[in-house]
């Protein structure tokens, strides 16, 4: 896990917001405190869904169809206290990421690889994160996916 700090913030949020950088990660949670706190759990209510029309198997909602909501509440005169987003990588991303790094270890192995964001009137940081569902001592899949943020992150 590493904190990187963020220092075009404008040029983040643009990307974060508006373009889309981020479009195709899971939304795990979401948090923005303004003039009041907003909570969004990403989970996936399929039961709002007809059969018909939600198809797809998956748990969480995908971040583009929550950012628009997201910005309307961020967006204003004053900026929010502080918000945090909790992201992690869909299921194309991982296996991507597990072929790509030439990792010993399944998909089933790995429970989450999440990558938060977090901005107070301090500043805006990205913390990358790795949610394995057994245990094991090699910290090989956390530094993989720490470096795998930071290019990510260089497109920028």
């Amino acid at each position: 896990m590493i904190s990187i700090h963020i220092e075009e913030i404008k040029e983040f949020m643009n990307r974060l917001l508006v373009g889309s950088m981020f479009d195709d990660f899971y939304l795990y949670e979401a948090v923005i405190k303004t003039a009041a706190s907003f909570h969004i759990d990403g989970k996936l209510n399929k039961d709002f869904f007809d059969n018909e029309e939600f198809t797809e198997n998956r748990e969480y909602l995908i971040w583009k169809e929550e950012k628009e909501l997201v910005y309307q509440m961020i967006r204003g005169k004053k900026l929010p206290l502080s918000f945090k987003i909790i992201f992690m990588a869909d299921n194309e991303r991982k296996s991507n990421f597990i072929k790509n790094t030439g990792l010993n270890i399944t998909e089933e192995e790995i429970k989450a690889l999440n990558l938060n964001v977090y901005y107070d009137r301090q500043g805006l940081y990205v913390i990358t994160g790795v949610s394995l569902k057994t245990f094991i001592l090699d910290k090989t899949v956390e530094h993989a996916w720490d470096e795998y943020v930071k290019k990510f992150l260089n497109q920028i």
